[in-house]
């Protein structure tokens, strides 16, 4: 990593004030690119991905153990996005996809009569399920921590989706579940 610039301001000091410094460091890495400091986060770095045409949020969380764990968690991720992005959305239809096309494709639609009108959206291929997600941030937190959240164009009522593993890039230790 090389450190491309830091930033101090310091207030001066009045009499009911101290000195308060702020420090603001840009991290280049070579395949994550510039991670700042998350203001949310102490402690965490904060960054996107180019993945395809999108820009990806990713936050690189120390989680008790030493960023230089997360970041070394968070350069795999970034090495196999394309692969680990299509397992997540598999994973999700196959949780998931079923219960869209049972009931979640069914609703009610308020008109401005007060009335509602009842609305039913085609069922989905397992293809077509897994092309409307739509991969919006990655946290890598610790050595072995993925969470990847997913826009759900609609499809659960406006919820995120959520797929978090366990054992890092292995995918084998898994939980999906509905967001918001």
């Amino acid at each position: 990593m090389r450190l491309l610039r830091s930033v101090y301001s310091r207030f001066r000091r009045t009499p009911n004030q101290r000195v308060t410094e702020i420090l603001t460091v840009v991290i280049e890495h070579p395949v994550l690119g510039n991670l700042t400091p998350c203001r949310e986060l102490p402690g965490s770095l904060c960054g996107q991905l180019r993945y395809g045409e999108d820009l990806i949020d990713l936050t690189v969380s120390p989680d008790n153990k030493g960023i230089e764990c997360a970041l070394v968690l968070a350069t795999s991720l970034a090495q196999s996005l394309e692969h680990l992005d299509f397992t997540c959305r598999r994973l999700v239809a196959d949780t998931s996809l079923e219960g869209y096309n049972s009931d979640w494709r069914f609703g009610l639609v308020a008109q401005g009569d007060g009335t509602f009108e009842r609305v039913e959206e085609p069922p989905l291929t397992r293809e077509d399920f897994c092309r409307n997600l739509k991969l919006s941030s990655i946290v890598a937190s610790g050595e072995a921590m993925l969470l990847f959240y997913y826009g759900d164009s609609d499809m659960f009522g406006g919820h995120s989706v959520e797929v978090t593993s366990f054992d890092g890039t292995a995918f084998q230790d898994t939980d999906v579940s509905l967001v918001g």
